[in-house]
């Protein structure tokens, strides 16, 4: 009998490379209690505590679980922020005892961009729970950062569009849009002339407006006045007006636009409440 033998020289299976411990948590176990019990499951921490549900959850459990999370040294900051502002919703007198010290935490650090949507989500959360502080400090806040809203998360200015007729969001309001602010350079015309904002609503913004709409300066198709009607004329009921047309009857649209903004002063509609978008992976 003939026996043949290989022998196989330098030939070696590269180990797999394991899974990410949140593709393991995601793959055993879809319980949010689960997850937040699991100490290696950081990453998914934030949408687990939105996720518990009080029916299947006792109150007392799910607000131990996040406290504990909250309070652990090796928890970033930002997931600290994304678990508080789940508390707030679960247990509201202790969010709010939680949550006011991190928002003022956040409120002091210099990196505006990174901390912006955990205050305003933070303020908006403990605002509807009914705090007696949280407008105040955000709108003491607001009014201090860098006028560059296109670099900071629309989230971060939730309390405005929830609370408009608040005293302290319409006087954080009017300090944005006074005239003369930087908040209101052109290179931010498409954030606050954006239709899902709402700003149009707030009585120093609309009145910019209705100067701005009057504003004569410039030539052909570039007038002030043209550009802002522009961007108006994309909300819906807006009057239609096209950069496009003569000048005559640009002019004429023009009356009709002043007219719609007036209308829509104090029409503020408070926006529903959306998840926050924290950046916690």
């Amino acid at each position: 009998m003939r026996v043949l033998l290989v022998v196989v020289f330098g030939c070696t299976t590269a180990p797999a490379k394991p899974a990410p411990k949140h593709a393991i948590v995601k793959e055993t176990s879809r319980d949010p209690l689960a997850i937040l019990e699991n100490d290696e499951a950081v990453g998914l921490w934030d949408e687990a505590a939105a996720a518990l549900d009080p029916n299947k959850v006792p109150r007392d459990v799910g607000t131990r679980i996040m406290l504990k999370r909250i309070a652990a040294p090796t928890t970033p900051f930002e997931v600290q922020c994304a678990i508080a502002y789940a508390l707030v919703d679960w247990d509201p007198e202790t969010g709010e005892r939680v949550a006011e010290p991190i928002m003022r935490k956040a409120i002091v650090d210099p990196n505006i961009a990174d901390q912006a949507v955990c205050i305003g989500m933070l303020a908006d959360a403990r605002a509807h729970a009914k705090s007696p502080s949280a407008l105040a400090d955000y709108a003491a806040w607001i009014v201090t950062i860098p006028p560059k809203p296109k670099a900071i998360d629309d989230a971060a200015f939730a309390p405005f569009h929830s609370f408009p007729e608040e005293p302290a969001i319409e006087r954080a309001a009017a300090t944005i849009f006074a005239e003369g602010s930087p908040w209101l350079a052109p290179e931010n015309r498409e954030w606050f002339l954006e239709e899902e904002s709402h700003w149009i609503d707030f009585s120093a913004l609309n009145k910019h407006i209705i100067k701005a709409l009057g504003d004569r300066r410039g030539g052909g198709d570039s007038r002030v006045c043209d550009v802002y009607a522009s961007l108006l004329a994309r909300f819906i009921g807006a009057p239609e007006f096209h950069r496009s047309w003569s000048e005559h009857r640009r002019d004429a649209a023009l009356v009709e636009m002043k007219r719609w903004v007036r209308e829509q002063l104090g029409n503020h509609t408070p926006q529903p409440r959306r998840r926050a978008a924290f950046r916690t992976r």
